[in-house]
């Protein structure tokens, strides 16, 4: 597993897909984006386990010295993980966070971020890239306080942070190829793992407040850090599913008793290779 090659979305707008296993559901992506043009922006930084390969995938796409923006959605290890040695490839780079964000990152992980560099950006603000305006916006569902979207008008592309994920079966970069059953599956696990207050929304507020607000946007192209990209129907469907969820069960997550099982096959099968080696 691990990172694999670029591929573009829309116009000017690419992922750096990582792929990891997560077994017993299958594969999650830890994905980031950038969008080149007049005023290239990184959105999102990957991992530091794979900060060589991501640096290279960067690089194919557009050159550190000409990146102006890097977009932290939020301050989670795999969305700010290679920040630090981004800002000092991409000198010319404004990141753009929050302030509980920074205070985040500086009294967690130790990120020297000098101010001059930081432009905070909230829910709603607008960020003038050059040849386009970016929009920070709330996805309906998160897990860290200080999450922000971010919505390109200019080809209705929206990244929506960790909303809109769903574990694949492999390198699947396109939710179109997933079963629809399968797809919905994993789209509503993901999404009561993520955010377990989802039993304590007011399903009217929430939809009405957030959903809506966001699907009334002319979005074409979803992309999210753990998930295949959502195009065409598969929006609506999303959509549809999120405003599903005040009215789902909790999730029932692994307990001891699987992990256990899952050590005991594994064991089985290293003891069958053995026997017949």
């Amino acid at each position: 597993m691990g990172t694999c090659e670029p591929f573009r979305i829309c116009r000017n707008t690419w992922v750096i897909p990582q792929l990891e296993e997560a077994p017993p559901v299958g594969c999650f992506f830890l994905n980031s984006a950038v969008i080149t043009g007049a005023e290239p922006i990184v959105i999102d930084t990957g991992t530091p386990v794979n900060r060589t390969r991501w640096l290279e995938h960067l690089g194919s796409i557009v050159d550190p010295a000409d990146v102006r923006w890097i977009f932290i959605s939020h301050d989670d290890i795999d969305h700010a993980g290679n920040l630090a040695v981004l800002m000092e490839l991409c000198p010319k780079a404004i990141v753009l966070t929050s302030w509980f964000a920074v205070g985040r990152m500086v009294s967690t992980d130790g990120i020297d971020l000098p101010m001059h560099r930081i432009r905070f950006v909230n829910d709603g603000d607008e960020v003038d890239i050059g040849d386009r305006k970016l929009r920070a916006l709330l996805p309906p569902i998160f897990d860290n306080p200080t999450t922000r979207g971010v919505f390109d008008p200019s080809t209705g592309f929206y990244w929506a942070a960790d909303c809109f994920g769903a574990p694949v079966p492999g390198f699947v970069p396109e939710a179109d190829d997933v079963p629809a059953a399968d797809w919905r599956e994993g789209f509503l696990m993901l999404h009561r793992m993520l955010s377990p207050w989802h039993t304590m929304l007011d399903h009217r507020r929430y939809g009405a407040a957030v959903v809506d607000r966001l699907q009334e946007l002319p979005i074409t192209t979803v992309a999210s850090a753990h998930g295949p990209v959502v195009r065409g129907s598969r929006i609506t469907d999303g959509f549809r599913m999120l405003r599903e969820l005040p009215h789902t069960g909790a999730y029932q997550p692994f307990t001891q008793q699987d992990l256990q099982s899952w050590i005991d096959a594994a064991s089985t099968v290293g003891t069958v290779d053995a026997a017949t080696a």
